[in-house]
C-alpha cells in the first residue's frame, strides 16, 4: 500500500522529533534511496531560509549530516546488527548561494558497507569520509556547497 521511501521518510520523521528535534524542522525528505546513494531534499522555505533568502548554511550542515547518516541507516538496517554512529568531524565548502529547494546527495555506500564489515569482523571503531555535494536543480546542476563527514562507527555485539 506505502512505499518505501514512504515508509522510510516516516519512520526519519519520528526518530527526528524523537531525538533530534532540530533535524525535524527543517522538512528534510528521502527522495531517492538504494544501497550505494541517496537524495534527500531540503525546502527553502522560513525555517531554513538566512537574511540573503538563500539556505542557512546549519539548515545545509543538516542536509549533510542527514545525507550521510541516512545512508549509513540504511546499511546498518540491512544487516539488523547494532552500531555505534557518530560524525567526528565536517569539512565544508559554500561555492554559491543556494536560493531554492537543496537536493544532497551521496554516492558512497560502497565506502560504508566496507565500513560496516570491517567493524562486524574486528568489533573496532572504523572512521572513514563520506562525502556529500549540494545542488539546487530549479536553477541549474552546479555544486553549491560539498561537505566531507568523518563516519565513525562501532559493532555493538
Amino acid at each position: 500500500m506505502f512505499g518505501k521511501l514512504f515508509k522510510l521518510n516516516l519512520k526519519l520523521k519520528l526518530w527526528t522529533w524523537w531525538t533530534i528535534p532540530l533535524l525535524a524542522m527543517t522538512g528534510a525528505k528521502i527522495i531517492y534511496l538504494d544501497d550505494k546513494s541517496i537524495k534527500v531534499r531540503i525546502k527553502l522555505k522560513w525555517l531554513t531560509k538566512n537574511h540573503l533568502g538563500s539556505m542557512y548554511l546549519g539548515a545545509q550542515a543538516i542536509g549533510a549530516d542527514l545525507t550521510g547518516g541516512g545512508l549509513l541507516l540504511n546499511a546498518v538496517e540491512k544487516t539488523g546488527k547494532k552500531v555505534s554512529v557518530a560524525f567526528k568531524d565536517m569539512q565544508c565548502e559554500f561555492l554559491k548561494r543556494p536560493e531554492g529547494n537543496v537536493i544532497f546527495s551521496c554516492e558512497d555506500g560502497p565506502v560504508i558497507d566496507q565500513m560496516m564489515q570491517e567493524t562486524y569482523k574486528t568489533g573496532e571503531r572504523i572512521n572513514k569520509p563520506v562525502k556529500v555535494e549540494a545542488r539546487v536543480p530549479s536553477i541549474s546542476d552546479e555544486v553549491v556547497s560539498r561537505f566531507t563527514l568523518t563516519l565513525s562507527v562501532k559493532y555493538k555485539a
